[in-house]
């Protein structure tokens, strides 16, 4: 498991699937998609997820993301429970298709978004990266580099794209280092962070935390490597 706050120092493939895998008795197992999952509600100290009831993972702390783990395609019961709050609903894994799950908002209010992930491996000089806005108080916010201000993002809401698929998608920029900003619709920098886009790989940047929060809750940038 990833720390989101931290540079990710390990790329994890892009998964080659195959139409049949074979387990070790070599019978035919089901087409299979694959899952990540990441805890970005700031006050869900620990969740443990589920899937048809069945332990999935453990204790992830806020701020953490699994690789992505292989999954038998299918439609699965999901269950996350942190505290003594529990949620659960449905989501369904198609055949070669990869998915994150983001637990979000704070523990009252705990929800998840189950994005697809459409990943394509970029060139060495170049990343894919998307933006989203995790953050349940922020309110409209933009996503830009501290440097030019050109914006990469703007005004995103909290979980928005559940309502604007396109949201999902990577877009392709040049590899290199730089410092993202969340600032808000009065362009105060609301949150900061200096880090390296390597090339050949897929990012994730986040808006994480809570607006006024303190300490670890406090708003920031987070990143995900997806490959």
């Amino acid at each position: 498991m990833k720390r989101i706050f931290v540079n990710v120092a390990v790329a994890f493939g892009i998964l080659t699937f195959a139409s049949c895998l074979k387990d070790n008795n070599g019978t035919t197992n089901p087409t299979q998609g694959a899952l990540m999952v990441a805890n970005l509600s700031p006050d869900a100290t620990g969740v443990n997820v589920t899937l048809n009831s069945q332990g999935y993972i453990n204790n992830l702390v806020y701020g953490v993301y699994t690789p992505y783990y292989l999954q038998n395609a299918g439609t699965y019961n999901a269950g996350v429970t942190a505290s003594s709050t529990t949620i659960a609903d449905s989501i369904t894994i198609e055949p070669n298709k990869y998915y994150s799950y983001f637990i979000i908002d704070t523990l009252a209010s705990l929800k998840y978004a189950f994005v697809e992930d459409k990943l394509v491996a970029p060139s060495s000089d170049s990343v894919y990266v998307r933006f989203l806005n995790f953050s349940p108080n922020s309110g409209s916010v933009n996503f830009r580099d501290s440097a030019t201000h050109n914006y990469f993002s703007k005004a995103r809401t909290f979980n928005d794209q559940s309502t604007t698929s396109s949201y999902a998608t990577f877009t392709k920029m040049p590899a290199k280092m730089l410092t993202f900003q969340i600032v808000g619709s009065d362009s105060a920098v609301l949150a900061s962070k200096k880090d390296t886009l390597s090339g050949g790989h897929i990012y994730t940047i986040v808006a994480k935390g809570k607006l006024n929060g303190t300490s670890t809750q406090a708003l920031g940038i987070g990143k995900i490597q997806n490959y």
